[in-house]
């Protein structure tokens, strides 16, 4: 469990740290955007979203911590979301178009920066599975992993009252500061990890 709660420290605090910068650039980002603005339906769009984001961002900052630490606690317990189950298309609802996109845009970053890291996130899998106690530990329940990384953004954003398509930028802008930062750490884990003799 030492092993672990190492892990978690550190990867709480790397992708705590790049989010905090990443938050840091959004200012400037939405100002941008402002004034490149055609309509006044645009530049509404980006200004309400600055006005929602910039007095928050401590709280979001904590939000995301507390989002990934809640990652590895449910991990550490052997807590596994219930698989989605099959829908009868005879009680199918109407989905909200933006849950859709959310859910794409998610799936998209996740899917795309687990592949580019696929083969650390392998090595890391199987040491994670190994200190739970020999629990698989598929890509996506991996604490750290990409799909946890933006469950965590998601859960950040989820409260703001901002539009989905400012939401839907802010989301590469996360795919681009962050998730395209997740190898350094990975590797670093795995060689910690392997130090100690896990694997």
């Amino acid at each position: 469990m030492r092993l672990f709660l190492q892990c978690k420290r550190d990867s709480v605090d790397y992708f705590s740290e790049l989010f905090r910068e990443s938050l840091d650039q959004i200012p400037q980002w939405l100002n941008d955007r402002i004034a490149a603005s055609q309509n006044d339906v645009q530049r509404n769009r980006y200004l309400e979203a600055r006005q929602s984001i910039e007095p928050r961002r401590s709280q979001l900052i904590n939000r995301y911590q507390r989002a990934l630490q809640q990652a590895f606690d449910d991990f550490a317990t052997g807590y596994d979301p219930e698989p989605e189950a099959e829908t009868d298309p005879s009680h199918l609802a109407l989905v909200d178009k933006a849950q859709y996109e959310d859910d794409v845009a998610v799936r998209t970053m996740a899917t795309r920066a687990g592949a580019v890291n696929a083969e650390e996130l392998w090595k890391l899998n199987r040491r994670f599975a190994v200190i739970r106690g020999g629990k698989k530990c598929p890509d996506e329940m991996n604490p750290c992993g990409p799909q946890q990384l933006c469950e965590a953004l998601r859960e950040t954003y989820r409260r703001l009252d901002i539009d989905t398509t400012v939401k839907l930028l802010l989301y590469k802008l996360y795919d681009r500061q962050v998730l395209s930062e997740c190898a350094p750490l990975y590797k670093r884990l795995n060689q910690q990890l392997a130090s100690e003799g896990v694997l």
